[in-house]
This record gives structure tokens, C-alpha cells and sequence, in this order.
């Protein structure tokens, strides 16, 4: 199978997608539902434990976000991207999981495409209806800014994203550098993602592994501090660019 068949193949799971969100909506579970019952749930499942983030995490926002007088990394920028039900809800996770006054205050601003509840704001809560259209790894690649032709660099590179899961595999492919995120052991979406790269004869390197030169394709980390020594080698490696190192996408 070539790239483009696997893509073309993930990008026909789209109508078992729209079916599942269209259940959910005729089956009522979100109707009624306000943002503050998001954040709610949001923080719960971060105190309960039920909801971690990933080792790194945290201090890899602190240090791309800018704002409130912080001396960011030069050139960079964070967005997510995610086929995940709630952008409110990611961001209530992110913002449930740091103390940090200061840097709730910016992952406020840190953008997200997800998908979303309709009619959060509503006084009467939600439709129940799930709106975005998010749902394939064709639908992220869509929202990729900027995407790099396929089979070429830009020059610098502009985009690093980092992914986990089948939904980023476009987008892997088509930034400058895709990173997989592989936990200890792999999940079943990252062994599935992991595996794809396999049968395809695509070369996934560890990220430590890349030397000098922080070179373009596709490379595996074991979590967001490994990423950050991965981003922070190729800005000093950069250093003296005059062309902004570009920003990193996060899927999930």
C-alpha cells in the first residue's frame, strides 16, 4: 500500500465517524450541558487522576506560550489540533492540571481546533449536537497551517507536529518534522500508528538519535521532555536564523 492509498483509506472511515457523532447527538448525552459543566467534569478528572497529561507537557507550553512578559522561545508558537469532542474540554484539562496563575492565564490563549458541544454558552445549554467535522486524520490535515508540500522541506523548517494516534498520520508526513509520541508500553492507536509506519517501509527514528542536525521525516519520543531537548537542539542549532523557527501542532 502507498501513501496515498493509507491516506485515501483513512480518509473513507470519515462516514463511520459522522454516523457514531450523530448518535450521540439523537441520543441526547450532551443536551442541556453548559461550559461550566465541561470545565467541571474537566477538573474532576484531573483530580481523580482519571485524566494525566503526559510527562513534559506543561513545561513544554510554559516555554512556547508567550505572554505576561515571558521570554519565549524565539520564533515558536503551540497550537492543538485534535479530534477530540470539546476544545473547552482540553483546555479546562490543560488549565485543571498547573497551579501556575501565569500560565493558565496563557493557555487561555493558546488556539485549538477541535471540535466542539453546540450551544455551550446557551442559556438553556447545549443542542447536544457535536460540531467541527474533525473527525479524520484527511479533516486535520486540512487544518494544518502551514503544511509543507508533499516530499518537500521548507527551508527552515516551519513545522513540527507531534501526534499519537492514526488521526496524525497525514500530518506526520506532511510537516517538516511529524513526532509519535510512544508511551511505555504503546497504546493501541500509537501501536496501530507505529505499525502503519512499518508496513510502509517509513524510517521512525528516536528523536535522540537525530545528531547535529535536526533533519526532516518522521521521529518518535517517549514524551514532551524528550520533544523539548529534540526543539531546543534545533533552535540553537538555528540560532542565528534570521526566519522564525516556525510552530509546533499537537494532535490527539
Amino acid at each position: 500500500m502507498t501513501v496515498a492509498q493509507e491516506s485515501e483509506w483513512l480518509r473513507s472511515l470519515k462516514a463511520v465517524e459522522e454516523a457514531s457523532a450523530e448518535r450521540v447527538a439523537e441520543s441526547g448525552f450532551f443536551r442541556g450541558v453548559d461550559g461550566h459543566n465541561v470545565a467541571a467534569t474537566a477538573q474532576q478528572a484531573v483530580a481523580s487522576g482519571d485524566l494525566r497529561l503526559r510527562p513534559g507537557v506543561l513545561e513544554f507550553l510554559n516555554k512556547h506560550t508567550p505572554g505576561s512578559g515571558r521570554e519565549v522561545a524565539v520564533g515558536s508558537s503551540v497550537e492543538i489540533l485534535s479530534v477530540n469532542w470539546s476544545a473547552h474540554f482540553i483546555r479546562e484539562s490543560l488549565v485543571a492540571s498547573t497551579e501556575d496563575r501565569d500560565l493558565c492565564a496563557r493557555l487561555e490563549q493558546v488556539p485549538i481546533v477541535a471540535n466542539e458541544i453546540q450551544g455551550l454558552e446557551d442559556p438553556d445549554g447545549s443542542s447536544g449536537v457535536i460540531t467541527g467535522a474533525i473527525q479524520t486524520s484527511a479533516d486535520k490535515l486540512v487544518r494544518l497551517d502551514p503544511p509543507n508540500p508533499p516530499g518537500q522541506m521548507s527551508q527552515p523548517p516551519t513545522t513540527v507536529y507531534i501526534g499519537d494516534s492514526p488521526t496524525d498520520f497525514d500530518c506526520l508526513l506532511a510537516a517538516y518534522a511529524g513526532i509519535c509520541i510512544r508511551d511505555q508500553p504503546m497504546g493501541s492507536g500509537q501501536r496501530e500508528l507505529a505499525e502503519t509506519f512499518e508496513r510502509m517501509d517509513i524510517p521512525v527514528h528516536h528523536v535522540l538519535e537525530a545528531g547535529r542536525h535536526r533533519l526532516a521525516g518522521v521521529w518518535w519520543a517517549r514524551d514532551f521532555k524528550e520533544v523539548e531537548t529534540w526543539v531546543c537542539e534545533w533552535q540553537e542549532d538555528n540560532r542565528d536564523s534570521t526566519v522564525d523557527s516556525g510552530s509546533s501542532s499537537s494532535g490527539g
